[in-house]
């Protein structure tokens, strides 16, 4: 036996003098995007421009669509260290028989463009290679609408205890 099969022998046997005192609690809430460090948004911060670093970027299915969800840090000024949520729609369109392409109408593409400033054919627009660790300028609001007629609602007023800051939009790249 080899020296690392050793080690995980005895780091996993039944002896109970090895064993870990940690245990596994059911409940709480799921893992999400403020699960990267940093503070939740103060219930006081505002709706407003904000420059953020993007910690991490993954696709989902939610709300029955295709979305890209972004976890964003403030990065300068007075929120230093928050995190937001955010999610960007991505749809695909057939490119032929064997693939599919992302629509160029869609929030994905137009936060591409904003980064990128030109998105041409062939170009590589992963999530973590056009977003993951770029300084942008974006927009955070509270939700817009009132989410089951749709109504819209002010985005700039938090409208109950369960409405969360979140980024809606990508102006371009920021500075620090």
């Amino acid at each position: 036996m080899s020296v690392d099969q050793d080690q995980h022998r005895d780091n996993h046997s039944s002896n109970p003098a090895k064993k870990s005192k940690l245990k596994i609690l059911s409940g709480g809430r799921k893992a999400g995007a403020r699960d990267h460090g940093g503070s939740p948004p103060d219930p006081t911060m505002p709706a407003s421009r904000y420059v953020v670093k993007i910690e991490s970027a993954k696709p989902i299915k939610r709300w029955r669509r295709d979305r890209i969800e972004f976890s964003y840090r403030v990065v300068k000024g007075d929120y230093f260290g928050t995190v937001l949520p955010g999610w960007l729609d991505i749809e695909y369109v057939p490119a032929n028989c064997e693939e599919l392409r992302i629509s160029p109408f869609c929030q994905y593409f137009q936060a591409c463009v904003a980064v990128l400033g030109n998105v041409a054919e062939g170009d590589d627009i992963d999530w973590n290679t056009v977003f993951v660790g770029k300084i942008l300028d974006v927009e955070a609001r509270y939700r817009t609408t009132n989410g089951k007629s749709r109504a819209p609602e002010d985005g700039t007023i938090r409208k109950d205890d369960k409405d969360f800051l979140r980024v809606l939009f990508i102006w371009g790249l920021g500075k620090i």
